[in-house]
């Protein structure tokens, strides 16, 4: 899911892959971890391989509308 640009890659996709590539080694992986580390996770791989992460706009969006850093914080204690 690169772009025309050969040195971005969007770190979303590489989160799904990987999911996908776990359950098809046979591992008992669920989604329902905190998905801003797994991006920010993603990211740092992506970096380390020499290219750029490309955020996806809709995630850009919904990590904009948590000002004061809350959401990640009500999802890892509370659930929400």
């Amino acid at each position: 899911m690169s772009n025309s640009d050969d040195n971005t890659y969007d770190p979303v996709h590489l989160t799904h892959e990987v999911f996908r590539l776990l359950l098809d080694k046979g591992l008992p992986v669920t989604r329902d971890g905190d998905f801003d580390a797994a991006v920010d996770g993603a990211s740092a791989i992506l970096r380390w391989l020499g290219l750029e992460p490309e955020i996806p706009a809709q995630v850009a969006g919904y990590r904009r509308l948590d000002y004061n850093g809350q959401l990640g914080y009500n999802r890892r204690i509370h659930g929400d």
